[in-house]
């Protein structure tokens, strides 16, 4: 699902535009979570599960 489409001046964001990503503890563990924009410059959002430490 496409969540935003900013109009500016450049064509391919994906390189250009980065963010950081922020750690977050839910009910089921350990998550990453963080924007980057897609190869047809939309943005997206990532959720990545944690290896929990051992």
């Amino acid at each position: 699902m496409r969540i935003a489409r900013l109009l500016d001046d450049v064509a391919d964001k994906k390189p250009v535009f980065t963010s950081p990503r922020a750690r977050v503890e839910t009910a089921y563990g350990p998550v990453e979570a963080g924007p980057y924009y897609m190869r047809d410059n939309d943005l997206s959002v990532s959720v990545t599960a944690c290896p929990s430490p051992q």
